[in-house]
């Protein structure tokens, strides 16, 4: 007790000896310290009041254990009945790699594939030698494209009939909850029918589609898609079905139907240059036929010729066969030069990955379904045990 007094006369001498200016900062250092011990106590007991919540939410959710088991049971029941009831899924996928490579000339018939695409060629300035990597999935979803799709006979599995693809997209399966949404749609479109029986076929129906055919148009457009490797040019054509076999015939087929479209639209003007240089030939060499005959007709009829009358007139005849000849000669060696044309503007594809039937499903993905349904049981029991305590905090924010 005694060195406790000593010590605290010899700290009052030493504060009193010193200046106000080092007294004041000793006493706003103390109250920092002071400060920060405080908030080191507050954070403390935070944890531990955290640790005491934690523990009381672990032991009142341990009371309704049988709850938890009896809804976490019947929520993953829910989700295999789901699972189970959504139609198997598969897919086949197509890898190609177009011709690449830079060409000032790939105009000509890519303008009007483009402008159906929706892209201007004219903003885009890195070309390839097939077309333009871009074009290939406006291609694929356009209505020209899937409506050459739909004309494609397919072969389902189970079945020895072959169908077009339009088809048999109507025999695929739905799950049960369709049901009653299909049923109306069936009857409103059966009451349509009887009303438009009368309807009389115009010119203008080209230009329409009725809202089937739409819908069987979307249908397909979500079942094929086109994926762009740029960094490699490599295209990845991906075709979805519930029926193996016929995912597998749309991505062969769809892929060379793909080929083709490109091919007509990339040699375009080059054919149409090569069939308008063929017609001229065909017409020069008719000339050519006419003008060689009445030459060999009027040398046949005037063997002895003496009169210079009848030798001018068989220099002319010989004169217009000749040109007849040339011109003749000229048109096959500029359809010659079509032909290469045609060919050199033809672009070339490499089938990397061909179209397989797939030995299992893409879809559904069941066990993640199951798993899913549980978890939102589990959460949702949370919910209710708790659900008096998320209303007053709820109230206590408020």
């Amino acid at each position: 007790m005694q060195l406790l007094s000593l010590w605290i006369s010899e700290q009052l001498s030493s504060l009193a000896s010193t200046s106000p200016a080092r007294q004041e900062e000793l006493r706003v250092g103390s109250r920092d310290k002071l400060l920060i011990e405080n908030i080191i106590v507050m954070e403390k007991k935070e944890e531990v009041i955290k640790q005491i919540d934690l523990i009381d939410l672990i032991k009142k959710m341990g009371k309704y254990i049988k709850l938890y088991t009896i809804v976490c049971l019947a929520t993953g029941i829910l989700g295999i009945i789901v699972a189970f009831s959504i139609p198997k899924v598969y897919n086949s996928k197509v890898v190609l790699a177009p011709e690449m490579g830079n060409n000032s000339t790939v105009g000509g018939g890519l303008s009007s594939l483009a402008s159906m695409a929706g892209i201007d060629l004219n903003k885009m300035g890195d070309v390839d030698g097939a077309l333009y990597l871009q074009i290939y999935p406006s291609i694929i979803s356009s209505t020209t494209f899937i409506k050459e799709l739909e004309k494609i006979k397919v072969l389902p599995k189970d079945s020895l009939k072959e169908m077009t693809f339009k088809k048999y997209l109507k025999t695929e399966k739905s799950a049960w909850w369709n049901f009653p949404s299909a049923l109306i749609s069936k009857m409103i479109k059966d009451k349509k029918k009887e009303i438009n029986k009368n309807h009389i076929v115009s010119d203008l129906n080209k230009y329409y589609l009725s809202k089937e055919e739409w819908k069987s148009i979307e249908n397909i457009q979500d079942r094929i898609s086109c994926d762009i490797d740029k960094e490699n040019g490599l295209i990845t054509l991906t075709v979805k079905a519930q029926d193996p076999n016929v995912c597998a015939i749309i991505a062969d087929k769809g892929q060379k139907l793909l080929q083709q479209y490109i091919t007509d639209y990339r040699t375009k003007k080059a054919r149409n240059d090569l069939n308008y240089y063929i017609k001229l030939r065909s017409e020069a060499n008719k000339e050519y036929i006419k003008a060689q005959k009445e030459y060999a007709s009027f040398s046949d009829s005037n063997f002895d010729i003496n009169l210079p009358s009848l030798q001018e007139k068989r220099d002319y005849l010989e004169n217009q066969m000749q040109l007849k000849y040339n011109t003749y000669t000229q048109l096959s060696d500029r359809v010659n030069a079509a032909q290469a044309k045609v060919q050199e503007r033809t672009p070339d594809f490499v089938v990397l990955q061909p179209s397989l039937v797939p030995y299992k499903a893409d879809s559904p993905r069941k066990i993640l379904i199951i798993i899913i349904y549980g978890v939102l049981g589990f959460i949702g029991t949370t919910i209710w045990i708790f659900r008096k305590d998320i209303k007053n905090s709820f109230k206590t924010t408020m």
